[in-house]
């Protein structure tokens, strides 16, 4: 956020070439818009009525319009294709909280006015699902200007914006041998991974990502700029913690900071023959009584030209080698390769996620159930005996992956001097987080890949219900539309949230005219 410029006075129009250009964009944007998708159902929007206003504004200086360089860069820039296809209408590229609170002015205005105002909001853009963070024919709000690491001059925290991505603030609190409780995966982004919860290598020692912020800076629908605190906005602040888009526009969030020297870690890979050791070892880790806070466990299956094969991400927020909480796995033979070193924080993220590549159609999809061997094995089973089907799909990329929440995450939240979250994660039982991963090509193989992968985590979810291991909670960052998100926090979490939409967005702008995320007024629940 760097060199912003003030929000300036009402916009003088002069008559210009630059201007000129600009009117006769407004005037064609129709005819660049020939291939793309419509707004949402049930999210009508008067487009022409919202540019009229944007380009009346001071904003006007930030609109990204259709068959521009920073139009089609923004497009690009997207994780998964299904975004990067969608065309809005305009990208409003705001630089400062003022051309924020000015956007979200407009998009009211023209809601209540009953024009509809459909937009989106983006930050890092990693979000898989069409919608997720980018609207056809609506309007996209791009964060990415705002993208500041600062750290306190004692230390204890650092801001960071909203648009930036986890690998661009480790390079920050790297060099200051500090870490915060941030993302694993370097490419993600900061806002939506944080607002979503949040899984970290810090988990077993601060719980959630959610869990170590200590202030959110806002812009709410009626463009106010709040800092949510514990003392300042309280509830806010809770609803925040998981409660995804559905309160406001998060410009910034403040981090607690923990000492770093560095992290062991890497990733372990293995032929499939090793399946069974694998499961036994990641159900010893998750059940452990007295676990060490440091080491955490990412356990992948995946097909690899055909092959099974399997992959332990292990990290330990030490600079130690082969730590005794991984003994278990250590042991699994034969490693086809290992590259488990001490390093830094960008770079343990930047390998975790260079197994995610820009550009392809992408899905993320997740259930969860108490840790449980039997479980694990079938869980897998599902997964495996499901290749056969989805195999003939060109550069098909299929994997599952389990990832331990036992009650040194889980309750992280709970203890003495923390402030809560709306998860619904209260009950100090060992979880197992299970998510089907895929990545592919073509649009035609969408709607079977998608749906075999939810039949799995289905019969998944009905034999964990038949042994009485089944769980609500369906974790955001990991869920595909249609899962039941907020209902799985339970109802006392979703009534909270739905008194603190009431209060802080009464016309329910967020709501109604982001249909991007998981909502928490819908009619099915």
């Amino acid at each position: 956020m760097d060199k912003r410029e003030k929000t300036q006075g009402p916009l003088r129009v002069p008559a210009s070439p630059s201007f000129f250009l600009l009117f006769l964009s407004f005037l064609l944007w129709p005819l660049a818009l020939v291939h793309a998708s419509t707004p949402p159902v049930g999210c009508p929007t008067d487009v022409r009525a919202i540019l009229s206003d944007l380009l009346n504004s001071p904003i006007s200086r930030r609109l990204a319009l259709p068959g521009s360089d920073k139009y089609g860069t923004s497009l690009e820039s997207y994780f998964s294709r299904q975004e990067n296809l969608l065309q809005p209408a305009v990208i409003v590229q705001p630089t400062t909280p003022e051309e924020v609170s000015l956007t979200l002015k407009i998009l009211l205005k023209n809601q209540k006015e009953g024009k509809g105002a459909c937009f989106a909001v983006r930050g890092g853009g990693k979000g898989p699902w069409e919608g997720a963070a980018n609207i056809g024919g609506g309007v996209t709000i791009d964060l990415t200007a705002f993208n500041e690491t600062k750290i306190s001059d004692n230390r204890v925290a650092v801001k960071v914006g909203a648009g930036l991505k986890w690998a661009d603030v480790y390079k920050v609190t790297d060099e200051a041998k500090l870490s915060i409780p941030g993302g694993r995966d370097g490419t993600v982004g900061v806002a939506g991974l944080t607002l979503g919860g949040g899984m970290s290598y810090f988990g077993p020692q601060t719980g959630f990502v959610c869990d170590s912020v200590i202030a959110y800076e806002i812009i709410l629908a009626d463009g106010r700029h709040v800092l949510a605190r514990p003392d300042q906005d309280e509830d806010l602040f809770r609803a925040l913690k998981g409660g995804s888009n559905n309160f406001g526009i998060v410009l910034s969030f403040m981090f607690k900071t923990t000492p770093f020297e560095g992290i062991w870690g890497g990733q372990k890979i293995y032929t499939g023959d090793t399946v069974p050791q694998h499961l036994d070892a990641i159900y010893e880790f998750t059940n452990d009584p007295n676990p060490d806070p440091h080491a955490t466990v990412i356990q992948s299956f995946a097909f690899a030209e055909g092959s099974l094969i399997a992959q332990e991400g292990l990290k330990y927020t030490q600079a130690k080698e082969n730590p005794p909480a991984f003994d278990k796995f250590l042991k699994i033979e034969p490693v086809v390769q290992d590259t488990n070193r001490v390093t830094n924080m960008s770079d343990v993220t930047l390998e975790q996620g260079a197994f995610n590549v820009n550009g392809r159609r992408q899905a993320l999809m997740s259930t969860t159930f108490v840790n449980d061997r039997e479980m694990l094995q079938f869980a897998f089973e599902q997964f495996n005996a499901s290749w056969d089907k989805v195999k003939p799909v060109p550069k098909v990329a299929w994997s599952l992956t389990f990832q331990p929440l036992p009650p040194s995450i889980t309750q992280q939240a709970y203890k003495n001097g923390s402030y809560g979250n709306v998860l619904g994660l209260e009950e100090a039982k060992p979880l197992i987080l299970c998510l089907i991963s895929i990545s592919w090509d073509k649009v035609e193989d969408d709607e079977m890949l998608t749906d075999t992968a939810m039949d799995i985590l289905d019969k998944i979810d009905i034999e964990a219900q038949g042994k009485n291991l089944n769980h609500r909670f369906k974790y955001l960052d990991y869920a595909w539309p249609g899962q039941k998100v907020i209902p799985g926090y339970g109802m006392e979490n979703k009534e909270f949230m739905e008194n603190v939409s009431r209060t802080y967005d009464p016309d329910g702008l967020f709501q109604k005219s982001l249909p991007g995320g998981f909502k928490l007024f819908t009619r099915d629940e």
